[in-house]
């Protein structure tokens, strides 16, 4: 049976006091994050009794309950960061975000294929891109590198054969010099 989410939103908010008692809410995909005004008015046993509700903890002067019942989620948001801007660095940025039960990265690396793949063809009606005058062809079935063979790939360097950090720093300093990267 699918979970009923407004009823656990209903018992979410009368296990903490009400919404008189939350003074700010955020949410990320399953976490919900509370800064409660007075503790004393929270429920935490029955809040853990919520169906929905995975777990609880807190962190930060924050309740945050993991809400769960779906095997998969995903939020679109609008992120801002107070970390300074800077010409490579725009601290207002959107983000996916998305989990999937039982998936492992190789699940990962398919759906960013598909969506970046897919809207690439929706939207220029082909897989071809250009990008800073480079021809990117972003058609399905991707090459799957370990950042160890990309390297080795990409810029000549086996970093799978290297045995210590002046070694690594040496092959490095080779290939830079020699153009590789």
């Amino acid at each position: 049976m699918a979970l009923d989410y407004r009823k656990c939103a209903q018992e979410i908010s009368d296990n903490i006091g009400g919404g008189a008692n939350v003074v700010s809410a955020a949410h990320c995909a399953t976490r919900l994050r509370l800064v409660i005004a007075d503790n004393g008015k929270v429920n935490k046993a029955a809040l853990e009794e919520v169906d929905g509700v995975k777990g609880m903890f807190e962190s930060n002067g924050q309740l945050q309950l993991i809400i769960g019942g779906r095997d998969r989620v995903y939020e679109i948001g609008r992120i801002f960061r107070n970390e300074g801007m800077d010409p490579k660095h725009n601290p207002e940025f959107t983000s996916v975000e998305l989990y999937q039960a039982y998936a492992d990265f190789h699940d990962m690396m398919d759906i960013a294929e598909g969506i970046i793949s897919g809207a690439a063809k929706e939207i220029l009606g082909t897989y071809e891109v250009e990008w800073l005058g480079e021809k990117i062809d972003l058609t399905p079935g991707w090459p799957r590198l370990t950042m160890v063979e990309a390297v080795k790939q990409y810029v000549g360097i086996d970093f799978g054969a290297i045995t210590d950090d002046a070694e690594a720093v040496a092959a490095a300093a080779a290939a830079q010099a020699g153009g590789m990267y």
